[in-house]
């Protein structure tokens, strides 16, 4: 077993599709577009047998660590985390991983887990559960809300008897829409500034060649009420970006678009729909939202790891912090009081 460490675009895309399924965020692109925003470089380690077949796949962003010489891993924004072919030794092949991110000098490794992947990963390896993310699973049956909660499946109906139509809409002027209304939402609810996505992000994420993002607009009286960013990845469709107009909320609109972006997946050839969890993995408002629309969920785990014990423990007493004490990771970047 070998393990390269790659950053060309051709070789990311031929690994990831012998691993039998991903999502956009593991994609070359989408770590591109966490370059350009400043997140760190891309690289993705691949573990291969010597015949060449590609065991492991793990994708990082690497950062520098300011003033010094060394350098940390993290994920990019979303789930991604290492993936494992099938038939591999997983184990093995991401034992293999972790080595190689140690002889290259890395510090740490931080990686938000992928929880659709997570069945090849031995237990020692798929690192801290956090919570739940809600799943719904793509039927052929044409009326979609008979999975969904209650109370879900009447302010769906109701919408529409109240007169809100949902569009899916493509171009420059829907991103501009989009940015819009998310940006609103998004202030409206006070959101941490990581989460105002500009402009150009949003373009980024409608022009990618790895995956396909749809955008899809709530309209009452021709009026772009709410607007949410769904994105396909062979057979999995994620629920990613989404903002109403706080004095529409009463109509149920983002439950509109969800039970029509639920529709248009069962042709597409989804098979699962990623709704995500709670903020910060909280059983929130926010998580009972998304478990209305299904009662399957799935574990959300990142993963910890401390490469250069050492050389950790010196940067963490460098700022005064006692990593034991200090819940950030890794713990010499936590942010300053």
């Amino acid at each position: 077993m070998r393990v390269e460490l790659t950053k060309d675009r051709a070789v990311w895309a031929a690994t990831l599709a012998e691993m039998g399924g991903h999502d956009f965020a593991h994609t070359y692109d989408f770590h591109l577009m966490a370059r350009e925003a400043g997140e760190g470089e891309p690289g993705a380690f691949v573990a291969r047998a010597d015949n060449g077949r590609a065991l492991a796949f793990w994708p990082t962003l690497r950062r520098p660590i300011p003033g010094t010489h060394g350098f940390d891993l993290t994920s990019v924004y979303g789930y991604a985390g290492p993936l494992v072919g099938p038939g591999s030794d997983a184990g093995n092949a991401l034992n293999a991983v972790l080595a190689e991110m140690r002889r290259q000098g890395a510090v740490a490794v931080f990686s938000r887990m992928h929880p659709l992947f997570m069945d090849r990963l031995p237990e020692g390896r798929r690192g801290t559960a956090l919570g739940d993310i809600v799943v719904i699973e793509v039927s052929d049956d044409p009326d979609v809300t008979k999975t969904y909660r209650g109370s879900h499946r009447r302010e769906v109906v109701n919408a529409g008897k109240k007169g809100v139509e949902v569009h899916q809409e493509g171009g420059p002027q829907a991103v501009k829409a989009f940015h819009a209304i998310y940006h609103e939402a998004m202030k409206d609810l006070a959101a941490d500034q990581y989460y105002l996505f500009n402009l150009d992000y949003l373009k980024g994420m409608t022009e990618a060649a790895d995956f396909r993002t749809l955008l899809f607009f709530a309209e009452l009286e021709r009026r772009k009420i709410a607007a949410s960013m769904f994105v396909i990845t062979g057979d999995v469709m994620q629920y990613y970006l989404s903002g109403s107009l706080s004095e529409f909320r009463r109509h149920a609109p983002s439950k509109a678009i969800i039970a029509e972006a639920h529709r248009l997946a069962a042709g597409e050839g989804v098979k699962r729909i990623v709704l995500g969890g709670g903020l910060g993995s909280r059983q929130d408002a926010l998580f009972e939202f998304k478990r209305g629309f299904s009662p399957i969920t799935a574990p959300f785990h990142v993963t910890r790891e401390i490469l250069d014990p050492d050389r950790y423990a010196q940067l963490c007493r460098a700022r005064g912090i006692d990593a034991d004490q200090e819940r950030y990771f890794p713990a010499y970047r936590a942010p300053r009081a």
